[in-house]
């Protein structure tokens, strides 16, 4: 990085802190669908907002995106409410631990052990614990991905699908070396930075486009949605090529002409994330062409993740 983009990049940092701050608070104290819950994890305590269902139904566990800075358990509640009706599954949206203050490891940790708590108490929740999988979009997907692939390295892969929404899995390639799209700009150097400090980005655990064969075997069922217009589309179009070739079943598309995050916005946003929203997404909720591709993308996941039927 020259001395000119470094300059840009510890500017963006400073700018972006008060950005944070209006949506932490927001995240608080908007009014959601869901029911807000405190899960205790060894040592820490982290919000959860549930959506349940009728029945003893299978759980999906969600992570928002917002480049491990920004974004919230309670942010885009009609997304995962629509999750939770369309595809008759409980959702557990999970605020794990974020940027500035946490590394990619507390966040890691947070994806994993939020996982064993809610298996081990699944009575508690109402939902089949033989039945969990893991969503989220962005850096949600990444924390969903990295939750399976430590999971798999430790012997307890408990996982039915991973269901990824344009994930953004590469933390070591420039930025600027992603080529076009929705998301590019000197804001992924922050992301970058805040998320991996000065550790290897290429640690699978990090970046798991970066994982061997070896260590991607035995990954639950793949479901990925990638966005057209989108700087991250590439590396998770090589993710879903290493699961494959590591005898994963993957299932991918790519929404056409869609902008990065066009899934969260697609079934609706609160009045508090209108201003969080770029300006290419508003403009394809305003014609409705980003409603009609979250409806598919949620075919798409029906069609192909593994959802037992036997409580509906």
């Amino acid at each position: 990085m020259d001395a000119k983009m470094r300059e840009i990049v510890d500017n963006i940092k400073q700018e972006l802190m008060g950005e944070v701050e209006k949506m932490e608070e927001a995240n608080r104290v908007m009014e959601i669908d869901g029911t807000r819950y405190k899960l205790p994890l060894n040592g820490r305590t982290l919000d959860m907002v549930y959506y349940p269902v009728e029945g003893k139904a299978p759980l999906f566990i969600g992570f928002y995106g917002g480049g491990f800075l920004f974004g919230g358990c309670a942010m885009n509640d009609y997304m995962w409410k629509a999750i939770s009706e369309k595809l008759h599954v409980n959702v557990a949206s999970i605020g794990y631990r974020k940027s500035p203050h946490y590394m990619w490891r507390d966040v890691v940790a947070d994806g994993y052990d939020s996982a064993v708590y809610l298996k081990e108490h699944a009575d508690d929740y109402g939902f089949d614990p033989e039945q969990i999988s893991l969503i989220g979009g962005s850096a949600g997907a990444s924390l969903a991905t990295r939750t399976a692939l430590y999971a798999n390295m430790q012997g307890n892969m408990f996982f039915k699908n991973q269901l990824l929404m344009y994930p953004f899995v590469d933390c070591a390639t420039d930025p600027l070396a992603k080529g076009k799209g929705s998301l590019e700009g000197p804001i992924m150097y922050v992301f970058n930075e805040f998320h991996c400090g000065d550790d290897d980005p290429t640690q699978p655990l990090i970046s798991p486009v970066y994982a061997s064969v070896d260590e991607l075997k035995g990954m639950p069922n793949t479901v990925i949605v990638l966005a057209d217009n989108d700087n991250l589309k590439a590396e998770g179009q090589k993710y879903g090529e290493l699961l494959a070739a590591a005898d994963v079943p993957v299932h991918m598309t790519c929404m056409e002409g869609m902008p990065h995050g066009f899934f969260e916005s697609g079934f609706g946003v609160r009045g508090e994330e209108l201003e969080f929203l770029g300006e290419d997404v508003l403009r394809g909720m305003e014609d409705g062409t980003i409603p009609a591709k979250a409806e598919e993308s949620i075919e798409f996941i029906r069609k192909y993740a593994v959802i037992s039927r036997d409580c509906e």
